[in-house]
């Protein structure tokens, strides 16, 4: 969904559908088809205010779109992530809270940060050994989470990517247990 909750993205295979939303109607309404990508899309996720939508497809194509722009919305900028890096379907794109980066985790266990203003990557770290299951920002955006196929979960410093927390849960998921933390 939209930050506004007005709209709501959806992939139908390589395409990506636009609904606008009511708030006491249970229908939709298809505001626009938008087409770019050559494999199924993945993730998508709009910005902090709604001015851009990210989607990556399965052969690591992310676009960055202005979906309020045009019959069926603009395509800003596309770039491949690094050695073709697939994507799992679910929440692997995170904006930051101000709008200005997006993280993509990939399924080789990468985290790609881009710089929406430069439109171009700024950072890459090996965050997990596996798949990048989850990213989320802190409110303040000081802190990025992210959740991996390893059953990790690790905290970066934003934007520098430095590693400061690294945890897992136990067994029966009632503690967590990390050497990075006190």
């Amino acid at each position: 969904f939209s930050p506004d909750g007005t709209r709501l993205a959806t992939a139908d295979g390589s395409r990506i559908k636009i609904w606008r939303t009511r708030r006491n109607n249970r229908r939709g309404q298809l505001d626009k088809i938008m087409v770019g990508h050559n494999s199924e899309v993945m993730a998508l996720d709009f910005s902090p205010d709604g001015a851009y939508l990210c989607s990556v497809d399965i052969n690591g194509s992310v676009k960055i779109w202005n979906p309020n722009k045009g019959a069926r919305g603009t395509e800003l900028v596309t770039w491949q992530l690094k050695d073709g890096g697939k994507i799992l379907r679910g929440q692997t794109i995170a904006y930051d809270p101000e709008g200005v980066y997006v993280a993509v985790g990939t399924q080789s266990g990468e985290i790609v940060l881009y710089h929406l203003l430069k439109l171009k990557p700024v950072r890459m770290v090996k965050a997990h050994k596996d798949f990048v299951a989850g990213l989320a920002f802190s409110k303040d955006g000081a802190r990025l989470f992210s959740t991996g196929g390893d059953h990790l979960l690790k905290v970066w410093e934003f934007p520098e990517m430095k590693s400061l927390i690294t945890a897992a849960a136990t067994k029966e998921g009632t503690e967590i247990l990390g050497k990075d933390l006190k």
